[in-house]
């Protein structure tokens, strides 16, 4: 039909150029206007052929730099182009999420959209909201993509996650009902399900979907941890005073088949320590405690007691003193010092720190007065800084640090050295154990002191 018109345009032309007095029928007409009328359709879909042969060309450079990944010069011939149309922009909007330029991202995805509705840009422009911390337009945006698709599982299950982490327990709980209710042999749908009823404080319920969890994944490390402290009994303090058999309760099973698969789990062999503690099983606990791949302060305490309580002293005091050592004692560690010396029939050192044990429970100012003292010395003003450091003794008799600063200030200030010898030996009797290097120097300053008293004899 185009070439016939064609043909009949071409005559019509020839005609009017050979006889200019020549007037063209009512069909000539019709039939020259329908030639131009397709000669335009023609001319737009030339366009149109050479600008998707030229989008083709463009998209399939970009990807051949994509595969050798790179995306900085991708993203210059995107950039570059003259072509500004869906399809070019979603591809530079894809390249700048996956470099983690967002910002970029959402610009382009933005435009993308004002172009055409495609539901997977509007997902990933959620995902880029969501990284820059928009939640709300994340949130509006995988809503909409779920109303038009509601079989959309993967965005479902990340929508609902979403909600959790704001603490929207409720939205959260009725998409992950729905996921299930479309697919419950999947272990992580049941899991979350049960975090969430966790959540709301409905613990009979959460019990119900980490079981479902072990029924469709039955190493789910999550679930396990989750059914060791929902089957622990509440009242097992109260049970071990009566003396009843307290390791028999369900919290036990998911422990020991959590371990089992998981022996390096810190979470699991510290909640197992905690456990065994309770329950006075000490070798149990110091099994589990060493297993953790770094100590606590509280780790090492722990260990300290049960140590104390099997009667290894030795390692007790190892972590006893590496508490006081590292600054990380606290009153109870002095307490079960004390009750090591104890044991060991070392009653003046047991009695010590009993007493510090006591005073470290009360506030004191001991070490602002030693600091004072310090500062005093700095100074050369010796008599305040005596002062200084009985204040500190006065507020803690145990003060080490003043008793020995006390006898070397006095030692400098006073003529007297009987009074220095004194608070030498006062130190030596209560501290020697402390400090190896202070010690040896006391002991021989004792012993210097004398003999110039003795020679000025």
């Amino acid at each position: 039909m185009f070439v016939i018109t064609c043909l009949l345009f071409l005559k019509l032309m020839m005609i009017q150029k050979n006889n200019a007095s020549y007037k063209p029928s009512r069909f000539e007409i019709l039939e020259g206007l329908k030639f131009k009328k397709m000669q335009k359709i023609f001319f737009f879909f030339y366009i149109l052929s050479t600008c998707i042969h030229a989008q083709t060309n463009i998209l399939k450079n970009v990807d051949s730099l994509l595969v050798l990944g790179n995306y900085k010069a991708a993203l210059v011939v995107l950039e570059n182009s003259k072509i500004i149309n869906f399809e070019i922009l979603n591809k530079t909007g894809n390249i700048y999420q996956q470099v983690g330029n967002y910002t970029k991202a959402i610009v382009h995805y933005k435009h993308a959209l004002e172009l055409n509705s495609s539901s997977k840009t509007k997902e990933n422009l959620g995902k880029c909201y969501q990284k820059t911390n928009q939640i709300d337009e994340a949130i509006a945006l995988f809503t909409s993509v779920l109303e038009e698709n509601p079989s959309n599982a993967l965005l479902k299950y990340h929508v609902a996650k979403l909600y959790k982490s704001r603490r929207e327990f409720d939205k959260a709980k009725n998409l992950f009902k729905d996921l299930i209710y479309h697919d419950n042999t999947n272990p992580n749908y049941h899991y979350y399900l049960g975090s969430t009823y966790l959540n709301l404080k409905e613990k009979d319920s959460a019990k119900t979907q980490f079981l479902k969890t072990l029924e469709n994944d039955s190493i789910h490390y999550k679930s396990l941890y989750n059914l060791v402290k929902i089957y622990r009994k509440p009242n097992r303090k109260y049970l071990k005073l009566i003396k009843r058999k307290i390791n028999n309760d369900s919290s036990y099973y998911y422990l020991i088949k959590g371990l089992k698969f998981y022996p390096k789990s810190n979470s699991l062999n510290k909640l197992a320590a905690n456990y065994y503690f309770v329950d006075e099983d000490y070798a149990k606990t110091i099994n589990y405690l060493n297993n953790l791949s770094f100590l606590t302060s509280e780790n090492k305490q722990t260990l300290a007691v049960c140590y104390y309580y099997i009667k290894n002293y030795e390692k007790s005091k190892d972590y006893l003193y590496a508490l006081m050592d590292s600054n990380k004692a606290t009153s109870k560690t002095l307490f079960y010092l004390a009750l090591v010396y104890k044991a060991e029939k070392d009653f003046e050192k047991a009695e010590m720190y009993m007493q510090h044990s006591i005073k470290a429970e009360k506030p004191q100012l001991t070490e602002f007065y030693f600091q004072l003292g310090l500062i005093h010395q700095e100074y050369n003003k010796l008599q305040d800084a005596i002062t200084d450091f009985k204040m500190a003794l006065k507020e803690n008799k145990f003060n080490a640090k003043a008793q020995y600063q006390l006898a070397l200030t006095c030692d400098s200030f006073y003529k007297d050295k009987t009074i220095a010898i004194k608070l030498y030996e006062s130190y030596l009797k209560k501290f020697s154990f402390r400090d190896k290097k202070t010690t040896l120097f006391a002991k021989q300053r004792i012993k210097d002191l004398k003999t110039i008293i003795f020679n000025k004899k």
